[in-house]
């Protein structure tokens, strides 16, 4: 291996080894540094694909459950969970397989340790196994992804509080399961265990679940999710808690004054992830930060111009999605090649519930708070044959438009498959198609997604009444 090249990259998640990729496909000597054998990062063995994985096997069971009232009769139905996991980590380890066999076909050299900086162009490799190995480069790419927070009240060292990584791995399946945090995470996992018989209870500090979605899509998706069994608590404070001799107690304030106690099985901390930018020295190679994150400008530059930094580890979209495509803009700056910089309006979020919520663009009241004179769609899968078909008429599709030249600011979906209903109106938004071109795009019947020519239609016509 060598010890200079074009383009060191620290991390091997969805931000690093895809820019690994874009940077030998410019003909760059590329080094990519990874603290685990496996590739992947947390998205491939803590997050997207072990969640998702299990998701999938949920909905195929609760979907059998129902299937009666279909005319599929089957006697018994049970989950096995052992099958299920391993399902899962045949999953995870067939994607790392994957990733690693193309990595080493394209000639990148590829470092197991842990990652450090010497000074600007020089990175310290340590590994427990064997000495040191220091590595220069003209441009470094720092990806190294974040992990999941701590409270204060609650340690990750007791078994029975869980974070994102340590509940994927649960033996068996838990008759009782609290959870501090109702952003994705948490909202996800409730949509996992609720479906096979865990009781669930969600304690938010805020007034919503999900603040970072439309909050009339907030409001309906915890309505429905309150009729399958999930309790839920917000604005609650969290006072003590108790470690029990076969369960663990929390104690809390709800509307700072009604004291409850809750018991459980375990406790989900999902309240956030933080950046993993502590022990890379950064300061050596003159990196600022805030609040852990790196301070970047568009082009993903830090504030040293040869280092850059792209993921979890910058203060924008926490999506793997999101950080591969930094990680390729970074990677054509450093080769001088054009690169568009990222429209974080077009990139589509989702919430992998049950239903699903799905977004991009603006919400209702940060497009009221910039000023535009707004009109709304809004369509709901009530009258929509393809979910009655599915029997899932839960939910709605609400589109955002400008009043005067029929801009879309934003599209919101709570549906069955929300995050592949979202896959047009990014391409849209990212095209500026207008309110009128949806509108007059031909969507096949009977299918979920015509309700979003449905909604456009309902902004045309007030329009056009207008």
């Amino acid at each position: 291996m060598k010890t200079y090249y074009d383009v060191i990259i620290i991390g091997g998640g969805p931000a690093g080894y895809i820019a690994a990729l874009k940077s030998i496909s410019l003909n760059l000597r590329t080094a990519l540094i990874d603290k685990n054998k496996l590739l992947g990062g947390t998205c491939l063995h803590k997050g997207c694909i072990p969640t998702k994985t299990l998701l999938y096997i949920v909905d195929l069971f609760h979907k059998s459950k129902k299937s009666s009232q279909l005319g599929i009769e089957c006697k018994k139905i049970n989950l096995n969970w052992d099958k299920a996991q391993q399902y899962k980590n045949k999953i995870i380890n067939m994607n790392a397989l994957g990733i690693k066999q193309l990595l080493n076909s394209k000639n990148i050299d590829i470092f197991n340790g842990i990652a450090s900086f010497n000074n600007n162009s020089e990175i310290i490799i340590s590994n427990n196994n064997s000495k040191s190995i220091n590595i220069k480069a003209k441009n470094i790419l720092i990806c190294v992804g974040s992990k999941p927070q701590e409270i204060k009240l609650a340690s990750f060292n007791n078994p029975k509080i869980l974070n994102s990584t340590s509940i994927l791995e649960l033996k068996k399946i838990p008759k009782a399961l609290t959870i501090i945090g109702a952003g994705t995470i948490g909202i996800e996992f409730a949509s996992i265990f609720s479906r096979i018989g865990t009781k669930i209870t969600i304690l938010e500090q805020l007034d919503r679940i999900l603040p970072q979605a439309d909050l009339e899509c907030s409001i309906e998706l915890e309505r429905i999710l309150t009729t399958k069994n999930i309790k839920i608590y917000k604005q609650i404070r969290i006072n003590k808690i108790n470690d029990l001799k076969n369960k663990i107690q929390i104690n809390f304030y709800k509307n700072n004054d009604s004291f409850t106690k809750i018991e459980s099985e375990y406790i989900l901390i999902a309240t956030g992830r933080n950046p993993l930018t502590a022990n890379l020295n950064l300061d050596k190679a003159g990196i600022k930060t805030k609040n852990g994150f790196i301070i970047i400008n568009d082009y993903f530059q830090t504030t040293n111009n040869n280092i850059y930094a792209a993921g979890d580890c910058i203060n924008t979209i926490s999506l793997a999605h999101v950080a591969s495509k930094e990680a390729i803009c970074a990677i054509e700056h450093i080769a001088n090649k054009k690169t568009q910089l990222i429209n974080y309006d077009c990139i589509p979020n989702c919430v992998y519930s049950s239903p699903g919520l799905s977004w991009c663009g603006l919400t209702e009241s940060k497009a009221i708070q910039n000023n535009y004179d707004i009109l709304i769609g809004k369509s709901n899968f009530t009258k929509n044959a393809k979910a009655s078909i599915l029997n899932k008429r839960d939910g709605f599709i609400k589109i955002i438009s400008e009043k005067k030249y029929g801009e879309i600011l934003g599209i919101h979906i709570i549906s069955e498959d929300a995050h592949e209903l979202i896959a047009e109106p990014s391409f849209a938004m990212q095209l500026e198609a207008t309110i009128e071109d949806i509108k007059n795009t031909i969507h096949a019947h009977p299918t979920l997604y015509e309700s979003i020519s449905e909604a456009a239609e309902i902004v045309i016509n007030q329009i056009q009444h207008a």
